[in-house]
């Protein structure tokens, strides 16, 4: 079943599956090329360091202090921006109380359960994608258990995915929340959706342009309006009431994270590509890729509204993943300091591209196969920029630390084409050629 020939995913998605199984390999390998060290993931003081802001402000919380503003001097403190001990949405901090009451003082525990989560979120998330999959094109039982071990390690162990693991982020718990709930709207779990929609947006805030179409299209249609409103009013019950005091101080702690930039290697964001290339070209370029994103994420909702209406089953798969896709890439865009492991957003996404792209493309193979190869070559290539993160540390190679162009942004651009591509492309209506 797993031959060229005979798999229902063809010989290109294949191909692309292995480039990006490949590259996640020899990166995650060339560890022990001498000198014997971590080549991706630099460490900046103890494990899981990014986690203590969370631990910290979830600790707040319990004592009925601010997540942005509070005194435990008993605790490890997290370091201070502009007067604010805290970035992200109080509900991110919320979601970490039941883990700051477990582990009481002990942020070694905490980021030690951080770090098996996550790699409970990984095999979760590779799940979403295999499902989906599943809707699209016809897999057998077998395949569907390759693919799920071949996407929780590429998901799991690519460079960026790596950093996030070391510094205990959060962003694969992000990532789950956004495609389940794709998964749950195309199951017509419109309640379980919702809820995770906002989950997704809720937590750093990252989900929100996913949310905000999610919850327009249940809304607007009537046999999803019920549900999605449950959903939404469940989330605001269980995640925003609790924690709704301080969303008066959330801007202001928003802001000293908007204004966050780093030059360094590991920042894979669009403004940092147009940084690298000229910096003389910002911010002009740099409102240009975001008005790009913009076009693509309004592209595809449109697209998913209209198939959602009158399309197969494939189709609205197809519709579903290029639209979170999309709205992934569009809240990246925008951040000047969009990090490699903010990329496991979109992963996914690149992850079904690549293997369902004999389904999506309308053209009969035998007038367009050049057409057919240069999308295959396109989505391969993608797919290796974005699990590889560096060209340097690739081939074992120290980066520099800056000026080294930002592959996952590159690997981004190269979906948005694709998406908007789709979007504009009538639907293929006969079934030959869906085969």
């Amino acid at each position: 079943m797993l031959e060229f020939g005979t798999s229902r995913l063809g010989a290109w998605a294949w191909i692309a599956l292995l480039v990006a199984c490949g590259t996640v390999m020899l990166a995650d390998g060339n560890r022990y090329l001498p000198p014997g060290r971590e080549k991706y993931a630099d460490r900046m003081g103890d494990g899981g360091a990014d986690l203590l802001p969370s631990f910290d402000s979830a600790h707040a919380l319990l004592t009925g202090q601010s997540p942005y503003h509070y005194q435990l001097p008993k605790l490890p403190r997290a370091l201070t921006y502009e007067g604010f001990s805290y970035q992200y949405p109080p509900t991110h901090a919320l979601v970490y109380v039941p883990l700051a009451r477990w582990a009481g003082k002990s942020f070694r525990v905490a980021s030690r359960a951080q770090f098996f989560a996550t790699l409970v979120a990984d095999v979760v998330l590779a799940l979403a994608i295999v499902e989906l999959l599943a809707v699209a094109v016809p897999l057998s039982a077998d395949l569907r258990y390759a693919l799920l071990g071949l996407f929780a390690f590429t998901l799991g162990l690519n460079p960026g995915a790596q950093l996030g693991l070391e510094r205990g982020q959060s962003d694969i718990f992000t990532s789950a929340f956004c495609w389940w709930a794709a998964l749950l709207f195309l199951r017509r779990h419109y309640a379980w959706a919702a809820f995770l929609a906002c989950a997704g947006a809720l937590l750093k805030g990252y989900g929100a342009p996913f949310a905000v179409g999610l919850l327009a299209l249940g809304v607007l249609r009537r046999g999803s309006r019920r549900g999605t409103v449950m959903g939404s009013l469940l989330a605001g019950a269980l995640l925003v009431a609790p924690v709704a005091k301080h969303f008066a101080e959330a801007p202001g702690a928003f802001r000293t994270r908007a204004h966050m930039y780093w030059a360094g290697w590991t920042n894979q964001g669009f403004y940092n590509l147009v940084h690298t290339i000229d910096a003389d070209f910002l911010p002009s370029a740099h409102h240009r890729l975001i008005g790009l994103s913009g076009l693509v994420y309004a592209l595809t909702w449109w697209r998913l509204s209209r198939v959602l209406r009158r399309g197969t089953g494939a189709e609205r798969a197809m519709a579903l993943v290029m639209y979170t896709c999309a709205s992934l890439i569009l809240i990246l865009s925008f951040s000047r300091n969009a990090l490699a492991y903010d990329t496991v957003l979109v992963l996914p996404g690149a992850l079904f591209l690549a293997a369902s792209q004999r389904r999506f493309i309308p053209w009969p193979s035998t007038r367009f196969a050049f057409a057919r190869h240069a999308l295959g070559l396109w989505l391969a290539v993608s797919t290796c920029l974005l699990f590889a993160m560096s060209a340097y540390r690739l081939i074992g190679i120290d980066a520099p630390p800056d000026g080294e162009l930002p592959l996952h942004a590159v690997g981004q651009l190269g979906l948005l084409l694709v998406m908007a591509m789709f979007s504009v492309l009538p639907t293929p209506a006969s079934a030959h050629l869906m085969r």
